[in-house]
């Protein structure tokens, strides 16, 4: 029973989302499909906005390629309406 108690406690003090993780340890800490997940704020019916960033980091080639995707990429990956 201890060792599950003190199990709960270490993953109450680690932050699990982005915004969590941001909001504890800062943008420097996390990873580009953390960043994106923020910015998108909510997923697909398909997806939670995570698993929806890091298939669009994967498929674009990270940040500069979802920077310069067009608007027809995105949809793709059900970004827009």
């Amino acid at each position: 029973m201890a060792d599950r108690v003190r199990a709960g406690s270490k993953r109450r003090l680690q932050p699990h989302g982005p915004r969590e993780r941001l909001d504890e340890l800062g943008a420097a800490a996390l990873s580009d499909p953390e960043l994106v997940a923020l910015l998108l704020r909510t997923g697909s019916p398909r997806s939670d906005a995570l698993s929806l960033a890091e298939a669009l980091v994967d498929r674009l080639g990270g940040l500069g390629g979802l920077a310069g995707a067009t608007g027809a990429e995105l949809r793709d990956d059900g970004i827009g309406p």
